[in-house]
């Protein structure tokens, strides 16, 4: 029982680091609020953020799945939202700029 309640304590503290490391990538590179999104969207037009922020993103992502269902995991499903529609945005600003030097 003990280790069952220490296992749902670690998944949902690795869901709060994984959640700042996405806040702390924002703030690092200057955008203190991920509801910016035209400005993360510029950002990760740079390819090394880009990775830098899928990997992160890759990480906060598991981490909910292994917190969820839990009630407490939750309160973190618009964070997933959001992070999820930047790398969208972000993955479709690409298509459209890759799409545009080839057609030169």
């Amino acid at each position: 029982m003990l280790k069952a309640v220490k296992d749902e304590s670690r998944e949902l503290d690795e869901l709060v680091y994984a959640k700042s490391a996405l806040v702390d990538f924002f703030k690092k590179h200057n955008i203190a609020d991920a509801n910016d999104v035209d400005a993360c969207v510029d950002l990760l037009a740079d390819e090394e953020a880009r990775n830098d922020y899928l990997a992160l993103f890759r990480n906060f992502s598991a981490a909910m799945d292994k917190a969820l269902p839990k009630p407490e995991a939750l309160r973190f499903a618009r964070d997933l939202k959001q992070f999820s529609f930047i790398s969208q945005v972000a993955r479709n600003r690409q298509t459209i700029f890759w799409r545009s030097r080839s057609s030169r």
